[in-house]
């Protein structure tokens, strides 16, 4: 699994610039590492929340008591006419490789 890190600052996290810090952030960055994040946080019995870009994404300058889950499945796998792209990935990015 990803490095579990300790009282994150969100706003670094947000569009608005807002927010205090998150008991628990996790970067996503394999399919495992979610199996894994789930895991401990069903274990720790926390609540979690998944993130992506951070647009449009208010946090509470109180900060968040549970695991803040950073979306970074960035995976793309190309085959003949179709691909599978992970969430995480830039829209922007997967438009300029799709118009090629």
């Amino acid at each position: 699994m990803s490095v579990v890190r300790k009282d994150v600052v969100l706003r670094d996290y947000s569009t608005f610039g807002i927010g205090g810090a998150a008991r628990y952030f996790i970067e996503l960055r394999t399919v495992q590492d979610v199996v894994e994040a789930l895991a401990f946080c069903r274990k720790e019995g926390l609540p979690f929340l998944v993130l992506g870009k951070g647009s449009n994404t208010l946090f509470d300058d109180r900060g968040y008591p549970g695991v803040v889950l950073l979306n970074k499945l960035q995976e793309i796998t190309w085959r003949e006419a179709s691909f599978t792209v992970g969430s995480g990935y830039s829209f922007s990015l997967l438009g300029a490789q799709t118009a090629k």
